[in-house]
């Protein structure tokens, strides 16, 4: 396993980093160019979701950044209910437009990521 530390460099070009700095990365193996995704929350669906296409390349950010497929969050957090940490980072997330998910609705599109990345159909990808 690894963690990659990424600067956005559209941000960069303006002299900035993404909210709250640059974004670590963890993957496994050789994923440098693999998609990325930020997981918010605990649920079991969750945690399942994330450590399965992590094992299969998926890089898993420990921040909002611009690059990422899309945020994954548990269903009480896209709800509101959640800490205020976990309400900054959704709206961090909202600020630089990105997808806001479920884990049921962000499955299908993170393996598709991922897919399209390894060139493996994406029922595979699980």
């Amino acid at each position: 396993m690894f963690v990659e530390t990424m600067a956005d460099p559209h941000l960069a070009e303006q002299g900035g980093e993404a909210p709250g700095g640059p974004m670590e990365l963890t993957g496994v193996g050789d994923t440098k160019n693999a998609p990325a995704a930020l997981f918010v929350g605990d649920s079991p669906a969750l945690v399942m979701l994330r450590d399965r296409l992590g094992e299969r390349g998926l890089r898993i950010a420990t921040a909002p950044h611009q690059n990422l497929v899309c945020v994954v969050a548990d269903e009480d957090v896209l709800d509101g209910l959640c800490s205020p940490e976990q309400a900054a980072v959704l709206a961090a997330c909202h600020d630089l437009g990105l997808a806001c998910l479920g884990p049921d609705v962000a499955a299908p599109v993170l393996r598709e990521a991922l897919s399209a990345h390894v060139g493996v159909p994406a029922g595979r990808a699980e």
